[in-house]
This record gives structure tokens, C-alpha cells and sequence, in this order.
């Protein structure tokens, strides 16, 4: 079974006659078939799909939906981006904000030069 990974670990002593796999985006086994979380879901979805359709449908829904196919690894890799959102020290987040705007600034800068030599 897959589950969310921050409870799996309640899941599987919840559930001891299951064997609960944290690391697993989505999981068959025989015809029960369970996923961790919303976009492990739709990782599912086009799995069993393409089950059904072969390759090339749910190729250009991935495709409209802009998701992968099929997601390299397992769902323990989270974003880095969110890493630091998690932190409540003002002078982090004032930092994140001046190098934001240092950034969006050079950037301004660069394509004014390129503009006007």
C-alpha cells in the first residue's frame, strides 16, 4: 500500500496485516491499486490508462497536462523550493526577499545593456 509519507509509519501500525510502502509513488497489488497523495494519484491515473490504451494517450494527456509520464523516483523527493518555507526567522525571509529583488534588478540591468550599449 502507499500512503502519504508523513504517516506512514501510523498506517502500518494502524494496519499491521498491510504492508505499507512509503517510498512507492503509487502501488498494485492484484487488483487493489492505492496512491500517495493527489499528484501520485494522477501518476496512477496515466499508469492505468496506459494499462488500458497503450502508450501514446496518456503520453498527450501528460502532455497537456504538462506532469511527466512517469515521475523519476520515489516520493520521498520533495522540492527543494518548499525547504525553506518552513522556517519562521524574519531575517531569513527578509534576506529571501532582498535576493529576489537583486536578482529581478541585475536582470533588468543586463537586458537594459544589451538594449542600449
Amino acid at each position: 500500500m502507499a500512503g502519504f509519507a508523513s504517516i506512514c509509519d501510523q498506517l502500518a501500525t494502524a494496519y499491521p496485516q498491510l504492508t505499507v510502502e512509503p517510498n512507492r509513488i503509487f502501488v498494485r497489488d492484484g487488483g487493489v491499486y492505492t496512491s500517495g497523495g493527489i499528484t501520485a494519484g494522477l501518476d496512477l491515473a496515466l499508469a492505468l490508462i496506459e494499462e488500458d490504451l497503450g502508450r501514446e494517450v496518456p503520453r498527450l494527456i501528460a502532455a497537456t497536462m504538462v506532469v511527466f509520464l512517469r515521475r523519476p523516483g520515489g516520493q520521498t523527493q520533495f522540492t527543494p523550493f518548499l525547504q525553506g518555507e518552513t522556517t519562521n526567522c524574519n531575517d531569513i525571509v527578509e534576506l529571501k526577499s532582498w535576493i529576489s529583488a537583486i536578482r529581478a534588478k541585475t536582470l533588468r540591468l543586463k537586458r537594459s545593456r544589451k538594449r542600449f550599449p
